[in-house]
């Protein structure tokens, strides 16, 4: 990376249509990070072929679809779930199973509690959890093989493509929320031209969804 001149990094301030009064920024002589939490931008500059490149990744969080993880359904949103739904969802073979843990569990003083707490967390784990996780994987898979969208309008180029974004909680014990989203990654021989787009980055993603909406059907399909 090469190092910012103080007036390129007075500009992108400038120039970028956020409310960075909000923002956590990070920075030093070589790049500028700045967290808006659904948005995310990252700048460096470099060389490539003898000129001057500035890289701007910026990444869009789709907050209202989030793929919810076991550890953010219980340390952030302390999710309970309902034992006659689990009984009623479950497969027969699974609640057998649970049911005859727990009776052993009780009976020999492993588990502390109620039989009905008891079947609520071993159904939870057997049946619950792998759904869960199976929806994450399922998304992850469409992310990775998903196009990428690319862009070239003078000396700029774009790639767009969706994206799972990470996001650590630190509501009790510290984890990490997962988001859809996008990821947009712009290079430029000019700041302007580079910020411009960056501040434009829902008509970026609007482009993509309407260049591939059977990618988009997809991910966001129950």
């Amino acid at each position: 990376m090469l190092p910012f001149t103080k007036e390129e990094k007075a500009t992108i301030k400038k120039e970028l249509s956020y409310d960075l009064s909000i923002a956590k920024i990070s920075e030093n002589d070589e790049y500028i990070e700045i967290d808006l939490g659904q948005y995310y931008f990252w700048f460096e500059k470099t060389m490539k072929g003898g000129k001057k490149l500035y890289e701007c990744t910026a990444i869009l969080c789709d907050f209202e679809n989030e793929l919810l993880t076991p550890e953010a359904l219980m340390q952030c949103y302390k999710y309970y779930p309902d034992l006659k739904e689990l009984l009623f969802e479950a497969p027969r073979d699974i609640v057998e199973a649970c049911k005859k843990k727990c009776r052993r569990e009780l009976a020999i003083g492993k588990y502390v509690g109620t039989l009905d707490e008891c079947l609520t967390e071993c159904l939870f784990e057997k049946h619950e959890l792998p759904r869960i996780k199976q929806n994450i994987e399922s998304k992850m898979k469409i992310v990775e093989s998903s196009p990428k969208m690319r862009i070239r309008e003078n000396s700029t180029e774009i790639t767009v493509s969706p994206a799972i974004c990470e996001k650590k909680c630190y509501i009790n014990i510290p984890h990490y929320h997962l988001f859809l989203g996008f990821n947009i990654l712009i290079r430029s021989e000019d700041l302007h031209e580079l910020i411009r787009y960056a501040n434009n980055i829902h008509l970026l993603i609007e482009k993509y969804e309407k260049q591939y909406p059977e990618v988009i059907r997809k991910l966001y399909e129950e």
